[in-house]
């Protein structure tokens, strides 16, 4: 079996990284509380509501450890004519198509609407509403001024990079 091609480059994404880890720490939080009170509280032991809070309490702490992970290791590798955005477990192609590479404001004077479910964390993955008309995927993790839309085959991609002219860069050469 032939090894996979070496991407055309890495290309480090902005990220806020406290932001990142706000909601998945206050999950981890919540789900001790729910397991402090199972173990401390008033609710006799191995009773349907201990299991209850046990069970929750476990449930939202994992769920808040694998946002992080997930979170925290997101990559992106430009390749040749695609875009791979990786993730621990998982990785979604973007097969570039020809168009238009542009840079869209999404803070301050003259700023574009975005809207998305978790925009109001300061970090935004998959789908959002551009403009109110135009439905995108973006690769949002940190509250930047700008992202660079990158028509791909699965409609535009917006990435926030660490540095928009390696981005940019790294697309020319793809």
């Amino acid at each position: 079996m032939p090894s996979r091609v070496p991407p055309i480059a890495r290309v480090r994404l902005a990220r806020a990284p406290f932001r990142l880890v706000l909601l998945p720490a206050l999950l981890v939080a919540l789900g001790a509380a729910l397991e402090a009170t199972a173990v401390f509280g008033p609710v006799p032991p191995l009773t349907p509501a201990w299991i209850a809070l046990v069970a929750g309490g476990v449930l939202l702490a994992l769920i808040g450890l694998v946002t992080a992970i997930w979170l925290l290791g997101l990559r992106l590798d430009v390749e040749e004519a695609a875009i791979r955005v990786r993730w621990l477990g998982g990785e979604r192609l973007h097969p570039l198509v020809p168009g238009p590479v542009t840079r869209v404001r999404l803070r301050g004077d003259n700023a574009s609407s975005l809207r998305s479910r978790t925009g109001w964390l300061g970090w935004t993955v998959g789908r959002a509403r551009l403009r109110g008309e135009e439905t995108i995927q973006i690769i949002r993790l940190a509250r930047t001024p700008t992202a660079i839309l990158v028509p791909t085959e699965r409609g535009r991609l917006a990435i926030a990079a660490a540095s928009e002219a390696e981005l940019i860069e790294a697309l020319s050469r793809a």
